[in-house]
């Protein structure tokens, strides 16, 4: 089988993809994209693909690769089927490897980041290099839990009741109400049971004196009509980090309160309805200005930050013969307090208190046909009224004088989307995909601002009352073409447009330049997926133009300043292989090559132009390759696995000054337990060789955040 594999570098698929791979960013745009991405389709299914033939295996110990289910299309279809890279993370995997929060599942996909400085306030995806590095604007990665767009932080989501995470790459317009112009994450849990009841209880201890428990449960309240899913967790911890200011050598702790119901109601054979209410309450610390290789830093006082969000939803559905219908309706609501007297600035301490209110309601109804006769639609209006109001006190005391400024912000959004996509297999094994949407969304931006004592920084004395209104409209498409063998293996090509509707400038205070343009993504794709007895495997090409990137810098007076990059390029290569071997064991390899830049744009107030500079926080490497391994001995499962991830460098912002270079670095983390019956005990170790590194990096005084030292923690958890 390895000989096989290895024949691949000698053959005209491989030849023909390194042709076109180094010769991406160098043919004019206007013809390239769909001739090249075409080419290579008719390359790749001409090609002499060896990891798709046939081979001869030991069947007697050998653990059988079973094909994937997946909701990506917002309907169950096969992984082979999706004309998109899709990385999947199940439930076991989760639970077995003691990951507790998203962010920590998330970071074992390529060419993705999360930017994670300890709260909330910032804490945001970035998928192919793009992301949202602007607070409180739409998100350019989207999470959804169940079909409902996601609210809380992704640094605070609890795993325990997930039967599997989806993660897909690059724009998904045409299926989605919300904004996805880089990828969605899409978080399933397990569905409520109408037959008999069944419940898990977990608790887990650790380092920094971390101490957490949850419960799920699920059973019939009517048998076979009414069923209820509860899942309530609670953790704490203690910080790593010390205020040399305070003395205080446990700042940054959090605590975490989650609650999770699903009522399903099956009112007809062809009727269902589901009820779900989430609450969650957080505490954290926004940590982001740390000397390297240090734990502490010094402010007057501790940063801490309070964080409540809760939503319901009611979502019906209804199956008909060839059509079905759905309806979601939905509200949240998310209040944040942050606290943090900075770092010095001009030598003298900061405060920085904010308060920030969201709230939405949001409604999609959609209409759908399953596979039939070779062809499957879908098509759905979305419709949401958000708004966002922040106060922000700031004031900077000097020998001389204090500074201070005083901002309130309130933001009301309209989003009017219409949305639909088409499946057709026009001829056996060969499926065209095209689909559209338009997006309307209104803005109205009231801002009071009021400063004084600014003068010595530059800033005049001012008080300002605005209010502003601004349209974003955007039509866009997307086109894909799928070919899937007898050979187990599939080939695609895709053309797929993203659109994020223009964002206030949150800390504007005045009315030119209030708004930010709407940011714009046209992402080529081509991609070969597949499955034999003991492999599945996955490689994904892929070209983006990004126009009005949203981003920001520090001018010359350090204040930053947000703008939007007119142009931009990101490129790349994605590889998946998973390979499941004799007794229960596989070993799994996921690779990531990402290459960004800017076009030519000159920083206004300064001369620095960042033509071919890359993007903030976009390791050109990411590399996470692990293993697993479970046997029996009598009445005892014995299970181990570890994974190794690594990230090359990346810079802290877009001028890409050494001092905010992040230095590669690996993290390895490893799991051992075993389970009887219903019981089950686990040992974890994140960050097993202690290595010092920076989730993030600050803009431009060499600071960042660091992520967790070697940690040690134990599950147990039992199945009533």
């Amino acid at each position: 089988m390895m000989s096989k594999i290895l024949s691949l570098e000698n053959s005209s698929f491989y030849n023909c993809c390194i042709f076109r791979l180094q010769n991406l960013g160098q043919i004019n745009r206007t013809i390239k994209v769909p001739v090249f991405f075409f080419a290579v389709m008719t390359c790749m299914v001409s090609a002499d693909i060896a990891v798709a033939q046939e081979v001869e295996l030991d069947q007697k110990n050998l653990i059988l690769l079973e094909d994937i289910t997946v909701t990506a299309k917002r309907y169950e279809s096969e992984l082979q089927d999706i004309p998109a890279n899709v990385h999947v993370i199940s439930g076991e995997d989760i639970r077995r490897k003691g990951i507790g929060r998203l962010s920590e599942a998330l970071r074992l996909i390529p060419n993705l980041t999360v930017y994670d400085d300890g709260g909330s306030y910032n804490s945001s995806i970035s998928m192919r290099g793009i992301g949202t590095e602007i607070p409180f604007t739409a998100p350019a990665v989207t999470v959804f839990v169940d079909g409902v767009p996601y609210s809380g932080s992704v640094s605070d989501f609890d795993l325990q009741n997930v039967e599997r995470i989806e993660v897909i790459a690059g724009p998904q317009s045409s299926l989605y109400g919300q904004t996805t112009l880089a990828g969605t994450v899409n978080v399933i849990t397990r569905a409520p049971q109408q037959e008999e009841w069944n419940s898990r209880v977990s608790t887990k201890v650790g380092d920094h004196a971390f101490r957490g428990a949850s419960i799920s449960v699920t059973g019939p309240i009517i048998k076979d009509q009414v069923g209820l899913s509860l899942n309530v967790s609670q953790s704490e911890s203690d910080g790593y980090f010390k205020n040399t200011t305070t003395g205080n050598d446990k700042v940054g702790g959090t605590g975490n309160k989650n609650l999770h119901s699903v009522i399903n109601i099956s009112a007809t054979p062809d009727i269902e309805a589901a009820i779900s209410f989430d609450y969650k309450k957080d505490i954290g610390a926004k940590i982001d200005s740390v000397a390297r290789n240090a734990y502490e830093f010094a402010r007057p006082e501790d940063p801490s930050e309070k964080r409540r969000s809760s939503q319901t939803s009611v979502s019906i559905k209804w199956q008909g013969e060839s059509l079905n219908a759905s309806s979601l309706t939905g509200y949240r609501k998310v209040d944040l307090d942050l606290f943090d007297n900075m770092a010095l600035v001009t030598g003298n301490p900061t405060r920085n208190n904010v308060d920030i209110g969201e709230q939405a309601l949001f409604q999609e109804f959609r209409l759908s046909q399953p596979k039939k006769d070779g062809l499957s639609w879908q098509a759905g209006i979305y419709l949401s009224d958000e708004s966002l109001d922040i106060n922000q006190d700031f004031a900077l005391p000097t020998p001389f004088f204090t500074a201070a400024q005083d901002w309130d912000y309130e933001q009301h959004s309209k989003y009017r989307e219409i949305y639909g996509q088409m499946d057709l297999e026009f001829v056996k094994d060969w499926t065209f995909t095209f689909g559209g949407r338009h997006s309307n969304v209104k803005r109205d931006v009231d801002i009071n601002y009021n400063s004084s004592g600014l003068a010595a920084l530059g800033v005049p004395d001012s008080s300002f009352l605005g209010d502003t209104k601004k349209n974003f409209s955007n039509t866009l498409g997307n086109l894909a073409l799928t070919y899937r063998t007898d050979q187990g293996f599939t080939v695609y090509t895709a053309i797929n447009q993203g659109f994020k509707a223009g964002a206030a400038r949150s800390g504007a205070i005045d009315n030119a330049g209030l708004f930010l343009p709407s940011e714009t993504v046209d992402t080529y794709e081509i991609g070969l997926k597949g499955t034999t007895q003991s492999l599945r495997y996955g490689a994904t090409i892929f070209y983006a133009d990004y126009e009005n990137r949203h981003t920001f810098y520090n001018d010359p007076g350090t204040v930053p300043v947000v703008v939007a990059v007119p142009q931009a390029v990101t490129k790349g290569v994605e590889l998946d292989l998973l390979y499941s071997m004799h007794n229960s064991s596989s070993l799994f390899a996921k690779v990531g090559y990402l290459n960004t830049s800017f076009g030519d744009f000159v920083l206004p107030g300064t001369a620095t132009n960042i033509l071919g500079n890359e993007f903030r926080d976009a390791p050109e490497w990411s590399l996470t390759i692990g293993s697993s391994y479970e046997t029996t001995i009598d009445d005892w499962t014995l299970f181990a696995s570890s994974d190794f991830t690594f990230r090359t460098e990346a810079f802290g912002n877009v001028s890409n000054s050494p001092i905010s270079e992040n230095p590669s670095y690996g993290i390895m983390n490893a799991a051992v337990g075993l389970t009887r019956g219903k019981f089950g005990l686990s040992l974890q170790v994140n960050n097993l060789f202690d290595r010092y590194y920076y989730n993030t990096t600050a803009i431009s005084d060499g600071t960042g955040a660091p992520g967790a030292p070697r940690s040690f923690y134990i599950t147990a958890n039992y199945e009533l």
